[in-house]
């Protein structure tokens, strides 16, 4: 990965990585960073304090979808207040990874937040009963009017948190995997309440070596409590699964069998992600190597000659977008990518990565 930026750039995001690198200087104001990526680098993003809806929507790596009067600021100016409301569209405050995970991934999030208020109406001794949700989702569909989370055949793609409030079989959390197919492989725990006015610590962990998802409680200064972890099946049923976000998500409900209404303060956020191990056939990260004339392939460029090598760039290492790509045998001759001015990104900072893709 290579990152151009200006020498006085400022960020609110708070972005750390195991990867280090090497540094020249170009000019009076740019910089240039070269960085390798391995396959089992992760990122690890944290946010609290002051987000402003404004920097949610465009200057920061989260994002926001759906009925914005879901979305608040508390008095405090700490946090965010969310709230999960059955009436309302899809909606969700959500980070986009950057990349596309799958079941042979790995990722963790950690959630502290406090029900400030909980309102459930159902009809008594139906099955009904929505959820207060957050986890791993597939941006590209949960917030189309045609994911439907409540029906069990219309969501695909998700690795979820899940706390049921009790409708008369007890207050439950079911950690829940769906795959593209919209197969549900969930364990129910119970009873196990989140009482309104409490600090709580979730936490979720996907393993793709393990193929099992892991997740705990902890209720203000109590223990943890560890919830029985989803194993994925090894016969089949499971169809695969792509995700590419985290969201706080608040899915509508297509019926009138009841409503919940639960105002959340979303305290902080902690998450990590690592991309799976390529297999063959698939796309290999590429060193790059950064000269006064451009971006060249660093070491072994001669073992790309079957292939084409893609360059992508980011503003703010969440969205990466492609920008071009050369044949393999060009590279190896020598050949390199320009390298843009910061005038032509029209950004304070650039990042650059390349990957390789077979013939």
């Amino acid at each position: 990965m290579i990152k151009i930026r200006s020498s006085n750039q400022e960020t609110g995001n708070n972005f750390s990585s195991p990867a280090t690198g090497i540094r020249w200087i170009l000019g009076s104001f740019l910089c240039v960073f070269t960085t390798g990526i391995g396959a089992q680098d992760g990122w690890k993003y944290h946010f609290s304090g002051v987000p402003i809806p404004d920097r949610i929507q465009a200057n920061s790596a989260w994002k926001f979808e759906g009925d914005d009067s879901l979305f608040s600021i508390p008095e405090s100016n700490d946090g965010v207040l969310f709230q999960w409301n059955t009436e309302k569209p899809n909606s969700g405050i959500y980070f986009p990874l950057g990349f596309i995970l799958d079941e042979r991934s790995r990722f963790k999030a950690s959630v502290h937040f406090r029900l400030r208020g909980l309102d459930l109406e159902f009809v008594p001794g139906s099955f009904y009963g929505f959820q207060l949700a957050f986890g791993f989702v597939d941006s590209r569909q949960v917030f189309n009017e045609s994911y439907r989370r409540g029906t069990g055949v219309h969501s695909p793609d998700l690795y979820e948190w899940n706390y049921f409030p009790d409708t008369g079989f007890g207050s439950t959390i079911s950690p829940t995997i769906v795959d593209s197919e919209s197969k549900f492989f969930p364990t129910f725990n119970f009873p196990i309440e989140v009482p309104v006015g409490e600090v709580v610590e979730v936490t979720l962990e996907y393993t793709g070596d393990e193929r099992v998802m892991y997740s705990t409680l902890k209720v203000g200064e109590s223990e943890v409590q560890a919830m029985e972890a989803v194993r994925l099946p090894s016969d089949g049923s499971f169809s695969g699964n792509e995700i590419d976000a985290f969201s706080l998500t608040s899915y509508r409900d297509f019926d009138e069998m009841g409503r919940l209404l639960a105002d959340g303060e979303i305290l902080d956020v902690s998450i990590w992600w690592t991309p799976a191990l390529p297999v063959e056939g698939a796309a290999m990260k590429v060193a790059l190597r950064a000269g006064l004339s451009g971006l060249n392939v660093s070491g072994g460029s001669e073992l790309f000659v079957d292939g084409s090598v893609r360059l992508w760039c980011s503003r703010d290492l969440v969205h990466w977008e492609f920008v071009t790509s050369a044949p393999g045998s060009e590279l190896s001759q020598g050949a390199g990518f320009p390298l843009p001015s910061l005038t032509d990104t029209g950004a304070a900072a650039v990042f650059y990565m390349a990957d390789y893709i077979p013939n």
